[in-house]
């Protein structure tokens, strides 16, 4: 870790710590080595610490650690360990920079959008809201705000509040069974306040691109029906700006003086499993009373079962990378983990990021594969949670391109499953030679209304689909798909004599 000649680490962080015990701090560590980063990242985990560590090429390894909850003893745990650290390889810690709770919510306050003048700073929730509800309003002939928590008959969030998505389709007041469902998704963790504008930009980028007749947007808009969901976290994302904008769960109230659910470890795929998230409480990544606890992870939940997503693309802060499923303890066939990698890849060189395997299931990507076979991707964009402006709209720049990429991927198997009558009926949907380890197989199933699903396979290979629906006839049959080509298979099941 950087190091100096000036002063001990032990008094740095005695100082630095009787400033900070009373409210959340950031510490910034700038690596010169990586000569015991395994030594200081498993004491960081052991001990349940909130800590990043990356490695960028303009800034070597970054370690940033964050104490909340006031939590004084972890804050004499690290400065124990920092100065064993520094006795055994005679060097002294001392943290790059460091940042309070208070101090970083005034400074989000400076870096608020001002609309009447036209700065294109951060967007804070209300005008977020206000921002999508105006793209609808403006454009109802092919855009829609929709309150997902209403429409699904949800609970809302702990503190009130509706999850929100912004519909975009050439027949937007229309559920065009024959079109594939798309989705874009951010926020989930409260304090990556970039991610917002990801989606913000995304979705004005479409608005402008249909108004303007642009085939980029056009031709995606008229043939899927795209969702765009701006927080999944917004009483957390009302937390940071008010008040600690370090915070990363939503806000349940645990009843043992902590707060928060990380709702990207919430789901039911993999929730009890050992890369999912933590069972203690006051954990950056505690997962909850139960699988789907959480009220935003319930309406997740229900918006997925309903629109049965062929892509998804969840966007987090922050290492630059496009992350493919699943995480380290859930495995997949070879030939579906090299077809994700593929597609990581693919978007990475897109955003100039690296492709990497996702850290942990529970989450919402490991979910939209596992019961509905959907390409899902989560994309770590940036190199902090909350960029100053103007690295904050170059990256977000910088990812767009990712983003059209993805969403323009062909599902290669595509279809409607009918009776004879041409009746949408409820399907499974088999993969014959694919052995899957995790159960996915009895999850799939064609979206009821419609018969609609989209399958994906690797190109150039055989393999056998079969589709079966209680009291019909299952139906088999052998496909190849073409390199960067879409096979429709649409199915007509006979009913049983």
């Amino acid at each position: 870790l950087k190091t100096t000649q000036v002063v001990s680490s032990l008094f740095v962080f005695s100082l630095l710590f009787t400033f900070v015990i009373s409210e959340s701090v950031e510490i910034i560590y700038r690596l010169e080595n990586d000569v015991f980063i395994d030594e200081f990242n498993k004491f960081l985990k052991d001990n349940n610490y909130d800590y990043k560590i990356s490695n960028f090429v303009e800034q070597g390894l970054i370690v940033r650690i964050y104490i909340v909850d006031y939590n004084q003893n972890q804050l004499n745990m690290l400065e124990e360990q920092v100065g064993l650290f520094s006795k055994e390889y005679d060097i002294d810690m001392i943290p790059e920079v460091s940042h309070s709770s208070q101090a970083c919510v005034e400074k989000l306050s400076k870096l608020r959008a001002n609309l009447d003048e036209n700065i294109e700073g951060y967007h804070d929730p209300q005008q977020l809201y206000e921002l999508f509800f105006e793209m609808a309003e403006k454009n109802p002939s092919f855009a829609q705000f929709i309150n997902l928590s209403e429409k699904y008959d949800q609970s809302q969030t702990w503190d009130g509040r509706n999850i929100y998505a912004l519909k975009i389709s050439d027949n937007v007041d229309d559920d065009e069974g024959h079109e594939q469902n798309l989705l874009v998704v951010c926020n989930h963790h409260a304090r990556e306040i970039i991610t917002p504008e990801i989606c913000l930009d995304t979705a004005q980028k479409f608005i402008d691109g249909v108004n303007t007749n642009n085939p980029e947007y056009t031709t995606l808009v008229n043939n899927y029906q795209i969702y765009i969901i701006y927080t999944l976290n917004p009483d957390g994302l009302e937390y940071v700006w008010d008040v600690d904008c370090f915070w990363r769960k939503n806000r349940r109230d645990n009843k043992d003086g902590t707060f928060g659910v990380d709702l990207n470890r919430n789901y039911p795929f993999g929730w009890n499993a050992t890369c999912g998230g933590s069972t203690n409480t006051a954990s950056q990544d505690y997962r909850g009373i139960g699988p789907m606890s959480e009220p935003e992870t319930q309406t997740m939940i229900a918006f997925q079962e309903d629109r049965h997503f062929s892509k998804v693309l969840d966007y987090h802060s922050f290492s630059e990378e496009a992350r493919y499923n699943y995480g380290s303890c859930k495995t997949l066939p070879s030939p579906i983990k090299n077809l994700f990698i593929n597609a990581a890849t693919q978007v990475a060189r897109k955003m100039n990021y690296n492709p990497a395997p996702s850290c942990c299931v529970a989450g919402d990507i490991s979910h939209a594969y596992a019961y509905y076979g959907a390409l899902a991707t989560l994309i770590e964009t940036g190199k902090s949670f909350q960029p100053p402006v103007q690295e904050m709209r170059e990256t977000v720049d910088q990812v767009h391109p990712g983003t059209m990429y993805y969403l323009g991927i062909l599902e290669p198997v595509v279809g409607i499953v009918t009776d004879l009558k041409n009746n949408p009926l409820k399907a499974s949907i088999h993969i014959d030679n694919l052995e899957f380890s995790n159960g996915e197989q009895s999850n799939w199933f064609t979206e009821p209304n419609s018969g609609r699903y989209a399958v994906f396979l690797p190109y150039e290979t055989f393999f056998i689909i079969t589709f079966s629906a209680e009291g019909y006839e299952s139906k088999s049959f052998e496909i190849k798909v073409p390199t960067n080509e879409q096979v429709v298979g649409n199915i007509q099941l006979q009913e049983k004599l």
